[in-house]
């Protein structure tokens, strides 16, 4: 899975936003707010990847329990599929 928009993603008050850029902007015109795990995703996910390597890059980031980690990286996916930004 990977984005099917650009996004950049741009740091304001300590939230990451992230837009779409380019001829995508006139196809995603949403804003998405991000925590700093939320921004690593999303940076991921600007390449083909799968849940399970995120997962692994994130447990190389952070500290904390792998079915912890996983079930963030799942809610997040789950959004940005509601938002319909996955391919």
């Amino acid at each position: 899975m990977r984005l099917k928009y650009n996004l950049a993603i741009q740091e304001i008050a300590g939230t990451y936003m992230a837009v779409a850029v380019g001829a995508d902007s006139r196809r995603y015109s949403n804003v998405i707010n991000l925590n700093e795990t939320g921004k690593v995703i999303v940076e991921l996910l600007k390449e083909d990847t799968t849940i399970d390597a995120i997962v692994a890059e994130l447990m190389k980031l952070y500290e904390g329990e792998e079915q912890v980690i996983r079930s963030s990286v799942e809610k997040v996916i789950a959004k940005l599929t509601e938002e319909g930004l996955l391919v």
